[in-house]
């Protein structure tokens, strides 16, 4: 792997103005470190993507001020990522290439995941009516070089203006997500405790969208969620996920009951607001082999006949889960993620993966699902990052 220049990085002054708080916690040790790798990120960035480069925005968590630190030999380091927009000037292959290789670079000079999201500068003045888009027009970005006017160009965007899609898309991913999870620690931060706590926060969040609310802040969403008359447990279990997020090496390990509790009432949850969505099925089981549609189709038709075929099954009224990758991915992410051990869902599970049968181990139904959750996100969401929404 290349190394960072010293010289682009001495060439800027290593701070920027604290403008914002970038952790939940707020603690001066962390701010200061958080600073300290943004500032030395973007110096880098600007020096190489120069001319391409317009401007680099940070974006997520650490932007809403919401971003987590772990301990490591006791020096605070950024949970779990760093995201970008890589604003260009123009598409740009090469740039995007470059992108990706400081990226990786940056991930393995800070320990922190960095991901470099490129964006040509005129697709900011689309309408993009998704969360992603909704959290940046609000101002939950900052410019860290470059044109401190570029996020003037993003479209303006309202709560009223998601569709109920997204709702959909935010609790399918938290359950592809909690499926993917492995079942052991990792840097002292458990998966699938972490998956759990996202996953809560996914319902919680899809409920607010549904009513037509959506706070800034994740202490203004539970807030949110008390006065729609959201059931305690439910509330706690949000205010639960918000602490975690913070400091996620800090928080103990459940018991493998509480575990098991906690993966009932997401299931219940989520099954809920399908239900209340699209008519769903209240039960996991029968989630799976529901034949409503869960999420639009596109508005426009193909017009090369190669792509007839494709779209009419996606079309299909009586088995929209056949051609339509988000319907697959739906329904497999919920037998996997709450009915792991029930044979009949792994099966129903397996072949909406288009895997052969029941005789499939378990690596490779995870490889089969991490890649159509990675496709979907890809072609189907045109959104500012490819990720999670609480990466």
């Amino acid at each position: 792997m290349k190394a960072v220049n010293p010289a682009h990085v001495a060439a800027f002054p290593p701070e920027l103005p604290p403008t914002r708080r970038y952790t939940l916690g707020g603690e001066p040790a962390a701010e200061h470190q958080v600073l300290q790798d943004l500032s030395r990120l973007a110096a880098d960035v600007d020096a190489e993507l120069r001319p391409a480069l317009v401007a680099l925005v940070l974006i997520g968590r650490f932007a809403r001020g919401e971003g987590g630190v772990v301990l490591s030999n006791g020096e605070p380091h950024a949970h779990p990522s760093y995201r970008c927009l890589a604003v260009l000037a123009d598409d740009d292959d090469d740039a995007t290439r470059l992108a990706r290789r400081l990226a990786q670079r940056w991930s393995n000079h800070l320990g922190v995941p960095v991901f470099l999201h490129c964006h040509a500068r005129a697709t900011l003045r689309r309408a993009r009516k998704t969360l992603w888009w909704l959290d940046i027009a609000r101002g939950n970005a900052e410019v860290l070089c470059g044109d401190r006017q570029v996020l003037q160009n993003v479209r303006a965007c309202d709560v009223g203006d998601l569709p109920s899609d997204e709702a959909g898309w935010l609790i399918t991913q938290a359950a592809a997500e909690l499926a993917l999870a492995p079942r052991t620690a990792d840097d002292g931060v458990a998966p699938l405790n972490a998956s759990l706590h996202k996953a809560v926060l996914s319902c919680g969040d899809a409920t607010l969208l549904l009513a037509g609310r959506f706070g800034s802040t994740l202490q203004s969403r539970e807030t949110q969620l008390a006065g729609l008359g959201v059931a305690t447990e439910r509330v706690s279990a949000y205010h639960a996920a918000t602490v975690y997020l913070g400091r996620p090496g800090d928080a103990p390990s459940p018991s493998e009951p509480e575990l098991r509790g906690r993966l009932a009432m997401v299931a219940r949850w989520h099954m809920e607001i399908e239900h209340g969505r699209r008519g769903a099925p209240l039960s996991p089981s029968a989630f799976p082999r529901h034949r409503g549609r869960l999420f639009d189709l596109p508005k426009v038709a193909p017009t090369r006949p190669t792509t007839w075929l494709r779209w009419w099954l996606r079309s299909s009224a009586e088995f929209p889960y056949v051609g339509d990758d988000r319907e697959r991915l739906a329904r497999a992410a919920v037998a996997l993620a709450y009915l792991q051990e029930d044979r009949g869902c792994r099966l129903m599970a397996t072949r909406l993966l288009r895997l052969s049968g029941s005789g499939e181990s378990d690596a490779a139904i995870s490889l089969a699902l991490g890649a159509l959750l990675s496709r979907v996100r890809h072609e189907t969401q045109r959104d500012a990052v490819d990720g999670g929404f609480y990466s």
